[in-house]
């Protein structure tokens, strides 16, 4: 085994269902000649999954002080305050750590930090500057960029970051033209998430209902409303499973619903199963840069339904998907065409397996990877 040590920063569950927290996971399974330090909350059954992962847990007094705190005074402040103290922490553990490469794949938000700005008006932004600081670490760093949501934070992150990776070229596009417009000399790379196609393919399904999926946490860059719009006016004929982390008590979920099924914080591994029970899936995430359960659902033969951004023309397009407009109606009429009319779909399924194969599998993406990390630690010892 290499030695090489890649540290991650995860905000919560390291094996669970999540965007930017899969594919963490799908980087470590794939590099077995590295080694890596996670951080993320009380996982140790994943270092024995993994012999070579370390898990260094959040610290639990803070994270039991948070969990009472939430269950009895609600104490926005004294989350926060909680927050802060684990990234000051950590900081301290990032800036005297023995590894080679620091690799914040996708910007960490904590719930309560990421509310500090609205919480404390402008001073929150200056807040959340002062503490996650990543500029005060000295060795090789690397950000991965999964969207541009906040473009002022963002801005931040690029600014402390020589080395960045664009999951989607309209994000290579944002950063280039920053970093140009503010004379910032840096590495920028746009490379797509990719996943393993030999876990997430697709196997025959002998159930006979029709049933559309949801999958992903629930945050900010989901259209919660549409979900929720979903919930409540799918046809009773038709089957409605969601697989779902996060910020799940926004869901709007009737007892008296049958034909509704929620799965909590599936496994990673447990997803192509998942998968392979639905006909479609809604995606509606709020933002033009790649899903990772597009891309699953996709790698299993699942046609995903999603709003129409330019930039998913280099992915996702009507033979291999739907677009949907951000409307309830569109979004059942489609849902009643495709149950009708099954052999569009069955084409659409094979044409959404292939994209994938073709160019988002880890056989095509993660060898560029693998050189990117190469070429750091070949400068690291260059300097």
């Amino acid at each position: 085994m290499k030695k090489v040590t890649i540290i991650f920063n995860f905000v919560g569950n390291f094996d669970k269902i999540g965007g930017g927290t899969s594919h963490r996971y799908e980087i470590i399974k794939y590099f077995k000649d590295y080694t890596f330090k996670v951080f993320c909350l009380n996982q140790k059954k994943i270092s024995h999954r993994f012999i070579n992962t370390e898990i260094i847990d959040y610290f639990k007094f803070l994270l039991k002080l948070t969990h009472y705190n939430n269950r009895f005074s609600r104490s926005k402040l004294l989350n926060l305050f909680v927050e802060l103290l684990i990234w000051a922490k950590q900081l301290n553990f990032f800036k005297k750590g023995e590894y080679d490469i620091f690799h914040l794949h996708g910007v960490s938000f904590f719930k309560n930090l990421k509310s500090a700005d609205s919480l404390l008006s402008s001073f929150g932004l200056e807040l959340y500057k002062y503490f996650i600081n990543y500029s005060k670490i000295k060795k090789s760093k690397l950000i991965t960029i999964h969207n541009l949501l906040n473009d002022k934070l963002y801005n931040y992150f690029i600014k402390q970051f020589d080395n960045i990776i664009c999951v989607d070229q309209n994000i290579y596009s944002y950063v280039t033209e920053y970093c140009k417009k503010n004379n910032y000399k840096k590495n920028i790379w746009y490379l797509a998430n990719s996943l393993d196609i030999r876990l997430f393919k697709p196997s025959i399904n002998n159930d006979t209902s029709f049933i559309v999926g949801f999958v992903g946490r629930i945050a900010p860059t989901v259209d919660i409303n549409i979900v929720n719009q979903v919930i409540e006016n799918l046809p009773e004929d038709i089957m409605l499973n969601l697989a779902v982390s996060g910020d799940i008590e926004l869901l709007s979920i009737p007892k008296d619903k049958k034909n509704i099924i929620v799965n909590k914080d599936l496994a990673q591994e447990n997803m192509p199963q998942f998968y392979n029970k639905l006909d479609l899936v809604i995606n509606p995430i709020l933002h033009d840069a790649v899903s990772r359960v597009t891309l699953e659902a996709m790698a299993c033969g699942v046609p995903v339904m999603m709003y129409k951004y330019d930039d998913r023309s280099q992915y996702f397009n009507n033979e291999n998907g739907i677009d949907i407009n951000r409307s309830i109606d569109d979004v059942i009429r489609k849902v009643n065409f495709y149950k009708n009319n099954k052999d569009i779909l069955e084409l659409m399924s094979k044409n959404a397996r292939k994209t994938i194969v073709d160019n988002y599998s880890n056989e095509v993406l993660m060898p560029k990877l693998r050189s990117i990390y190469e070429g750091l630690i070949y400068e690291a010892k260059r300097n």
